[in-house]
């Protein structure tokens, strides 16, 4: 049975205050002389050709077909050459479409070594706008966008793009994955509950659009029988 986002217990943490400079510069001084460790990468089955490619703290979804991989957001240059080694583990086929579920930083670069130039890029119009504006050396373009539903096909699976205006950034992409039937809502859903914030300063959240935002998810969900 389908249950219902939770968003009654969403709270804003307040505004931090800015740091004393002496304290600013003991935090500094403490993380240089920490050791960095190495980034980390896994993956996990889904089920139906779903996979979760993991790398050090962020996730991304890829989908794997008769005919296609369809990947999603390739996350850095970096992550980007692990997540083309574990796809390769899973399968020979080739990724023919890589889908952006935002135009942010933390998500969108890596798409050249993950799929190369022949790929087919596809995100939310906005999101073309806004890379256009404030590109990144290592962000393709959005070779194929959408305005309110798309779906790229992979044969006996397929992938389902869907825009309910500005939310977490103007140009996020709520993502279906078939047969799997699973839903992505990156940055604004972390199973079991919706969450908010991340960024306690909220520069990247539209408030004034997340009551309907949600309620549209929440309806889609149903009609589409989505439970995870």
């Amino acid at each position: 049975m389908y249950t219902r986002l939770q968003i009654t217990g969403l709270t804003l943490r307040p505004l931090i205050r800015p740091f004393k400079r002496l304290f600013v510069c003991a935090v500094v001084c403490l993380c240089t002389a920490l050791p960095l460790s190495a980034a980390t990468s896994n993956t996990l089955s889904l089920g139906d050709g779903l996979y979760a490619f993991r790398y050090d703290g962020q996730q991304s979804l890829f989908l794997v077909g008769d005919e296609r991989v369809i990947a999603t957001d390739p996350l850095s240059a970096a992550a980007a050459k692990e997540y083309k080694l574990a796809i390769r583990k899973v399968t020979k086929k080739p990724v023919t479409h890589v889908a952006y579920t935002s135009s942010f930083f933390d998500r969108v670069p890596g798409g050249r070594e993950l799929a190369g130039r022949r790929a087919e890029f596809v995100a939310q119009e906005n999101c073309k706008t806004n890379l256009e504006a404030t590109p990144h050396a290592d962000a393709m373009l959005p070779t194929r966008t959408y305005t309110d539903k798309t779906s790229i096909d992979a044969g006996d699976a397929s992938l389902d793009l869907y825009y309910f205006g500005q939310s977490y950034g103007t140009c996020l992409s709520v993502m279906i994955f078939k047969p799997a039937n699973i839903m992505l809502v990156h940055g604004l859903v972390t199973p079991p509950l919706a969450k908010l914030p991340d960024d306690p300063t909220l520069a990247n959240y539209y408030l004034h659009n997340l009551v309907p935002f949600f309620v549209y998810v929440e309806e889609l969900a149903a009609a589409e029988g989505v439970e995870q």
